[in-house]
């Protein structure tokens, strides 16, 4: 008996031993076969493609020096690390576009390919590549042959195919088209909600209700141009709704996660301590891991025979340089927010006719997609609305996009580089560009359409603002322009003013007192000094008078924390965080009566987009009877029910107040788009950390959980050896290469960090 119960527990013990062993060997063939998806960092590779060797040398931080004998094997060896490095974030964006991305990871992403899909983002980039020049193609194919030949070069497929099972297919020219449709998917109002929206406040509420809120003048403008628009005069009267209607929780987007635009600003050198101008521009896009931008230094000789470098951020997919200098040249860019996207009213002799489209669903069955087209565009509403409105957006013009940014990489002055941006076919941005001979400018690029009738406005038209006499730059999203060129460029949803405000006077402050050096206008950058609540805190100390806060410390600690409030949003801030919660409630009950007017003519509208803080705190301050909302018996009842759901948001007590800091809302979640489907603890080790955030959104230090800077860049035109660059996550998308997370911290912390590559660590000789 006895001897029996050890052969079972022997048993028992060699099937523990063999389980273990079998875990250990699947968990070293897994690390095996991760380690195979590394690129090669030294040594050589052949690659037939090239007329001649290229030289890559990667610093510490794997950031590239691309070292070769002409443009074309520049680009082929920067497809090739591009593929090696990120090639799983260049296939969803190419999918993203493409209404593709159900293919790859299944059914739960069939909804966002639906919506995609009625654009045929992928027809037209094909008609986009035909229309290109043969010059403009072979850079293309060139970087495309390196893309395909450094994705065969890994020894194992790349590591998140690994995990999903699937071969990656190769990447064709059309690819790297639809990576330019991500950004136009990313940066314009794609379902025209904007247009949508003002077309319902001015249903809902007349001229007078759509002057009000859905004007242009801001307090506080910053345009270029000091033009200052008149405020319209406020209604007589609130609107009615048609119908009851159920309002969003925030349907004025004042609440996080708003996502802000982006930053860009220059001083000429009259206002720099080194007598050049200095350009600086951070890109607020969402954060994800790895990051959106691929840093590298381009080198190669030019036709005349002369060394050429180019330095700055990439896009995976694409073989232009998006932001950077050139030693003659730097350039950076925002959002233009100007008008390109219409919702067009059809009428009984618009023909509206269907397509059917086949997407295919990983793990289970293609699903049929009928969409309804008109030749005005694709039809937004379904087939039984009263009315029916068709979409007209200029990226759905193939003569819209196309691959001349790549121009600026050979721009010498701030002149050429206009005429680059007027006919780069990109979403529109405002460009800010300064050049080595001290001049500064700013213009638009990409197509604009004509506001009273078809086709482009002529490139003598656009507007520009070159070398202002005070000698700075600024635009953050908002309205540049005023007049004339206001009418020929329209609102597509400029952001509001604060945060260019405070970049300007950031500038304007610092100016004055000494010249400026490149961690000066980095400073700027991580500006947090959140002055446009200054009117706000006044309205709150108004409500905690010694009445309101009497025998209630909730109340009290409310107070407390908005007096002792230093004008920050840093991360160890009550008081920013109760103020920015106060703003939000009491601006949802000011202007509830148009919020839900607009509402019952279009369910989705979203007046946030609309610039809604000078309304609100117009009838806030002024407090006009005649616009009060009935549910509410005064003005003052308004803002001390506003004043309590801030105390109930804050956990209703003295004690939850006082630890109700913005950091700890204000964590960074950057996240690989992979982590959330993995145990946690694997999860975690894709992600970036989750760090306290100084900083948001209505000032230049946006920072928000899942979105903020994409990228901090600082730089002279010939002094790029004393330019910084932030970058969130590291330069690899591979979790167990040794540059994953580096350079993050800097970017976190702010820390200055060097724009170029710092010594050589390893080389890597392609040859053909």
């Amino acid at each position: 008996m006895q001897a029996s119960r050890f052969k079972g527990w022997r048993l028992v013990r060699y099937v523990a031993i063999a389980t273990a062993l079998m875990v250990v060997v699947a968990a070293l063939v897994g690390l095996g076969l991760l380690r195979g998806s590394l690129p090669q960092l030294q040594g050589s590779r052949s690659m037939p493609a090239l007329a001649a060797a290229v030289r890559i040398e990667r610093d510490a931080a794997g950031v590239p020096r691309i070292i070769g004998q002409s443009r074309l094997d520049v680009a082929r060896a920067t497809g090739y690390l591009h593929a090696q490095e990120r090639f799983f974030q260049m296939d969803l964006l190419r999918r993203r576009s493409a209404g593709e991305l159900s293919a790859l990871l299944g059914a739960p992403l069939y909804d966002i390919d639906a919506q995609v899909r009625r654009n045929h983002f992928r027809e037209v980039a094909r008609r986009v590549l035909q229309a290109q020049t043969p010059a403009q193609r072979a850079l293309l194919q060139a970087y495309v042959d390196g893309v395909n030949a450094g994705l065969a070069a890994l020894t194992a497929r790349p590591w998140e195919y690994q995990l999903l099972r699937v071969a990656p297919e190769p990447w064709q020219p059309e690819d790297s088209l639809l990576c330019i449709y991500s950004m136009w998917l990313d940066l314009q109002d794609h379902d025209a909600n904007i247009d949508r929206s003002l077309r319902a406040l001015r249903e809902a509420t007349g001229e007078a209700g759509f002057g009000f809120l859905g004007g242009l003048a801001q307090r506080g403008d910053a345009a270029l141009d000091g033009s200052v628009l008149p405020e319209a005069a406020l209604p007589a009267q609130l609107p009615v709704p048609r119908r009851a209607v159920a309002t969003a929780a925030d349907p004025l987007g004042l609440q996080p996660p708003f996502v802000a635009g982006s930053n860009s600003f220059a001083i000429a050198g009259t206002r720099s301590a080194s007598g050049l101008p200095v350009l600086a521009n951070d890109m607020h896009l969402g954060l994800r891991v790895p990051h959106i931008w691929y840093r590298a230094s381009l080198q190669w000789i030019d036709a005349s025979g002369a060394s050429r470098r180019v330095v700055g951020v990439m896009l995976p997919g694409m073989p232009a340089m998006v932001v950077g200098s050139n030693g003659h040249v730097a350039w950076g860019f925002t959002n233009s927010n100007i008008d390109t996207v219409d919702a067009v009213p059809l009428g009984p002799q618009d023909v509206v006719h269907e397509r059917v489209e086949e997407i295919q669903i990983r793990g289970a069955p293609a699903r049929q997609l009928r969409l309804r087209e008109s030749a005005l565009g694709p039809v937004l509403t379904a087939a039984d609305a009263p009315q029916q409105v068709a979409l007209r957006w200029t990226a759905l013009q193939a003569e819209a996009t196309n691959l001349q940014l790549v121009d600026m990489e050979n721009s010498q002055s701030v002149a050429q580089a206009m005429e680059v941006a007027h006919r780069s076919g990109i979403p529109n941005q405002n460009l800010l560009v300064v050049d080595e001979a001290g001049h500064v400018g700013w213009t638009l690029t990409g197509a604009i359409p004509l506001r009273d009738g078809p086709g482009w406005l002529p490139p003598a038209q656009v507007p520009t603002w070159i070398d202002p006499p005070e000698g700075l730059l600024w635009t953050a999203n908002n309205r540049i322009v005023g007049g004339a060129a206001l009418a020929l460029l329209g609102d597509g949803g400029y952001d509001g003013s604060a945060r260019a405000a405070s970049i300007r006077d950031d500038l304007r402050a610092r100016a004055a007192s000494a010249p400026l050096t490149e961690t000066d206008l980095l400073a700027v950058q991580l500006g947090d000094r959140a002055a446009h609540l200054d009117p706000w805190r006044d309205l709150l100390l108004g409500v905690l008078n010694n009445a309101f806060v009497a025998g209630n410390p909730g109340r009290q600690a409310l107070r407390e924390a908005v007096q002792s409030w230093q004008g920050h949003a840093s991360v160890d801030s009550v008081g920013y965080r109760v103020l920015r919660s106060f703003r939000s409630q009491a601006a949802q009950r000011a202007l509830g009566p148009w919020v839900r007017a607009t509402q019952a003519v279009y369910a989705d509208a979203n007046l946030g987009r609309l610039r809604p803080e000078t309304a609100a705190l117009r009838l806030l301050q002024q407090q006009p009877a005649s616009l009060l909302d009935p549910a509410y018996a005064s003005w003052q009842t308004l803002l001390q029910q506003s004043a309590d759901a801030v105390l109930q948001e804050a956990g209703g007590s003295a004690e939850s107040v006082k630890t109700w800091t913005w950091g700890r809302y204000n964590v960074l979640a950057m996240r690989h788009p992979l982590s959330a489907a993995l145990p946690n603890f694997i999860g975690q080790w894709l992600d970036m950390p989750a760090e306290q955030q100084a900083g948001d959104s209505d000032m230049a230090r946006v920072a928000r959980p899942t979105s903020g800077a994409s990228q901090r860049l600082v730089v002279s035109p010939g002094r790029e050896e004393q330019g910084l660059l932030h970058l969130p996550g590291g330069q690899s998308g591979h979790p167990l290469s040794p540059y994953f997370r580096a350079g993050h911290e800097a970017w976190a912390k702010g820390a200055p960090a060097p724009l170029l590559p710092g010594a050589t660590r390893w080389i890597l000789t392609l040859q053909p």
